[in-house]
């Protein structure tokens, strides 16, 4: 298994845990008897969840060849889990749950994911320009020694005069000579 593997996993767990209980925490009412009631239909759509991110290969970060192939992952395998729990809703009748918070729990978690899958692309992917090889080398190192001071010569720069006249002439042509 892949180094990222197990990270993407548990963020994404978390992400749908988080999604689930910002949803019913949103959902009017008294939300002890929410919890209450959708503890088990939330684990059914967790085992849903968690079955359909391993058959699209949700979790293989690396797998990826560009950004928008790991966002085309995300969104149609998180479709799919959409599509599969509101027909399970509608063909059954009797998953003890609401539609909003299927919606709710879908939609942030997707937004999480797109998030974090989107930072942790770019980061694995960027280029240091001009990056060093890891080693230190001085230049001139064996011809120093520690004892030795080497002095730094900087060349002064000329100051450049400033023709007030041309500054005064042009004031004049300006704003007249009332300004002076």
């Amino acid at each position: 298994m892949q180094k990222g593997f197990f990270t993407g996993f548990f963020i994404d767990m978390i992400a749908v845990g988080a999604s689930f209980v910002l949803c019913v925490g949103i959902k009017p009412g008294t939300n002890s008897t929410y919890f209450s009631s959708y503890l088990d239909s939330f684990v059914l759509f967790l085992v849903i969840w968690i079955f359909s991110s391993f058959a699209f290969e949700k979790y293989n970060f690396r797998k990826a060849a560009s950004w928008q192939s790991l966002i085309t992952k995300i969104l149609i395998c998180n479709l799919f889990i959409f599509f599969l729990v509101t027909s399970i809703m509608y063909l059954f009748q009797s998953f003890n749950y609401s539609r909003f918070i299927v919606i709710g729990t879908v939609g942030v978690a997707t937004l999480v994911e797109l998030t974090i899958g989107s930072v942790y692309f770019t980061l694995l992917n960027t280029r240091v320009r001009y990056e060093s090889s890891g080693e230190l080398k001085l230049r001139n190192a064996g011809k120093l020694s520690f004892k030795q001071t080497s002095e730094i010569t900087v060349p002064k720069k000329a100051i450049p005069k400033y023709d007030f006249q041309l500054r005064r002439e042009y004031l004049k042509n300006e704003i007249g000579e009332e300004a002076f």
